[in-house]
């Protein structure tokens, strides 16, 4: 399937990679903030119009940071850069790369014979922030990254995009990440989670993915609903009361994991980078704090509870949770009520005894974009949304 085609489910799995990509730019329609579709990158290199494909800039690293030594093919020793933020001394490599929706992650598909993300330096604003990779981004990730995989390899209805190795150039960085999730299994697909509720930008008349996944396995889309809800509420809880970690897990950090016959195998977790660390609830388990950033109560940006709300209530609730429960139960005549109260019973379960961690209000960010400057948050609820 080439990139102007259509999004069948079918497509998935006899043209995994294209029609990944093609997920990843075209069926990715959201409109959680009226900044998620700015960017300062230039035209040709965005997921939903610019260019198939571009070849990298790459130069020595001057360091390489990594979780796994069984990476040690030379890809893995170049310091990819972004064609679109040029650093001194990098050059024309003969590495093709295309777009995923986060723009500043580019695919490899053939990365030592097989599938690789590259999430690169790339400081020009996307959405609200600067999307530059810094040296000390690339550590905090990669230690993330390996705590993640414990909790997923004790979990067979978890799994993580694991991330083995980096490199650092200049106080740069450029991290290297798995296409398929870990644990490994044979016969897997991934489907972004925002591709399940988006409308196909090129084909918007066609049924939603997560219809089209319905009518393959046979169960509800509010059976598929119910599914996916409890499985990331539960992985979110997961990392959090064991390992003291506040994923990111919105539409665009998160993938459903189907099997050949389309059967709901996994939730994929994906990026690290911006993943908060509760040294509370680390300190209570016996973990070491062996982090340097983000930090809650030390060098995260607000405090315990603003976090938590900003996290959960927000980037989770907010920009996904709730519009795939709205999108869905529109369309297809579900009762939003019921399963809101679903989700609200998920997390109370979970959150047993531990009431007071969370703010009575739900936080988010200002409407406004921040470059180089400390973010503002906002009561964007007085009542909590999802919990």
């Amino acid at each position: 399937m080439n990139l102007g085609g259509k999004m069948k489910i079918d497509e998935l799995t006899k043209n995994y990679i294209e029609s990944f990509i093609y997920l990843e730019r075209y069926v990715n329609q959201r409109s959680y903030s009226r900044f998620c579709n700015d960017s300062e990158v230039s035209g040709c290199y965005t997921p939903k119009k610019g260019i198939n494909s571009f070849f990298l800039l790459s130069v020595a690293p001057e360091k390489t940071l990594t979780n796994n030594f069984n990476y040690k093919n030379s890809l893995f020793e170049i310091f990819f850069v972004h064609p679109d933020f040029p650093i001194k001394g990098a050059k024309k490599s003969n590495i093709t790369a295309f777009p995923t929706a986060s723009t500043r992650t580019v695919l490899i598909r053939d990365f030592n014979n097989q599938p690789f993300f590259v999430k690169l330096n790339l400081p020009k604003r996307i959405s609200r922030f600067s999307r530059g990779l810094t040296s000390s981004s690339v550590d905090h990730s990669l230690k993330v990254a390996l705590e993640v995989l414990e909790i997923c390899k004790k979990n067979s209805e978890f799994g993580c995009l694991y991330e083995p190795t980096g490199v650092c150039h200049g106080g740069y960085g450029c991290l290297f990440r798995e296409f398929n999730a870990s644990p490994k299994y044979l016969n897997r697909f991934l489907i972004p989670m925002f591709s399940l509720y988006s409308y196909d930008l090129k084909n918007p008349s066609d049924e939603l993915l997560i219809k089209q996944l319905s009518e393959k396995n046979g169960l509800s889309v509010e059976e598929i609903l119910r599914w996916i809800l409890e499985k990331i509420v539960s992985f979110w809880f997961k990392s959090f009361l064991e390992k003291g970690l506040l994923l990111e897990m919105h539409g665009q950090n998160t993938l459903l994991e189907i099997d050949n016959s389309f059967n709901l195998k996994r939730v994929i977790v994906r990026d690290f980078t911006s993943t908060r660390i509760d040294k509370n609830i680390r300190n209570e388990n016996r973990l070491d704090i062996n982090y340097r950033k983000k930090i809650i109560g030390k060098n995260s940006f607000f405090s315990r509870k603003k976090e938590l709300s900003l996290v959960y209530d927000f980037l989770i609730s907010h920009h996904f949770l709730s519009p795939l429960i709205n999108v869905c139960s529109s369309k297809y005549n579900i009762d939003t009520g019921k399963l809101e109260e679903f989700v609200r019973n998920i997390f109370r379960k979970h959150l047993s005894g531990k009431n007071s961690l969370f703010p009575k209000c739900c936080y988010g960010y200002t409407d406004e974009f921040f470059i180089n400057e400390r973010p503002r948050l906002k009561v964007f609820l007085k009542k909590p949304l999802l919990r």
